[in-house]
């Protein structure tokens, strides 16, 4: 029996990008092909293009692109992340370096399991349950990512797929004590400066709708909080 339910595939919800897009938007791009998300801004909107901020990598080194490059754009509308693909037009200097890319007639409103998910170190207490029923002693462990439908962290020893684990995360705001219940749903082996451990992603099992709300905003602040760093070690 299936410890989570398969939900229906829902029908994509589009909005006229007007009602969305503003200038001084924090906005992430991804480029095609490549998984790394970079931080920019929306800096102006014109008849055909959007200016945004050159964006940098987490080492602060500038990204590139070419000429009819696709792009992939995330925005936060206030209470969601809406995104867009575009076309990679020209870079321009106005004082900062710009990226002119095509504007969209219309942005998608995205989904809870459509949202990237945020690495970040948060301290967890991971607890399996045995096949007994049991939760076994709790192991001290730190996120690698998280998002509104699971996480991964990593243990010292494999846990099986389909093994269910308890997840505590102390002080999540607006939450309190994160305590949910999820199943496995990947255990890789990984070796971290010489030492071999394992990168556990698991799924939340029932967790409460209004609950994940609060999740997600939480992982919106913090995704927007790290934009904000990205855009400031930039700025002249």
């Amino acid at each position: 029996m299936n410890e989570y339910r398969i939900r229906p595939k829902e029908k994509p919800i589009y909005v006229k990008a007007d009602t969305v897009l503003k200038i001084g938007q924090r906005v992430e791009i991804s480029l095609s092909g490549d998984t790394r998300a970079f931080a920019s801004r929306l800096e102006d909107i014109q008849t055909n293009s959007l200016a945004l901020a050159r964006p940098l990598d987490v080492r602060n080194n500038s990204v590139t692109a070419a000429p009819g490059d696709i792009i992939t754009c995330k925005v936060f509308g206030g209470s969601c992340y809406y995104k867009f693909s575009s076309i990679y037009q020209r870079m321009e200097s106005d004082n900062i370096i710009l990226w002119y890319v095509g504007r969209p007639d219309e942005v998608q409103k995205l989904q809870y399991r459509d949202f990237v998910r945020l690495k970040t170190t948060l301290p967890l207490t991971a607890r399996p349950v045995n096949e007994n029923g049991v939760k076994e002693d709790p192991c001290n462990a730190n996120t690698i990512d998280i998002s509104g439908g699971g996480l991964s962290f990593s243990l010292p020893r494999p846990l099986v797929v389909g093994t269910k684990v308890s997840i505590e995360i102390d002080n999540v705001p607006g939450i309190g004590l994160f305590d949910v219940m999820t199943t496995v749903v990947r255990s890789d082996e990984v070796e971290v400066k010489g030492t071999k451990v394992y990168h556990i992603g698991v799924r939340y099992i029932n967790l409460n709708p209004n609950t994940q709300n609060k999740l997600v905003s939480f992982i919106f602040e913090l995704q927007r909080q790290l934009l904000a760093k990205g855009l400031e070690s930039k700025s002249p």
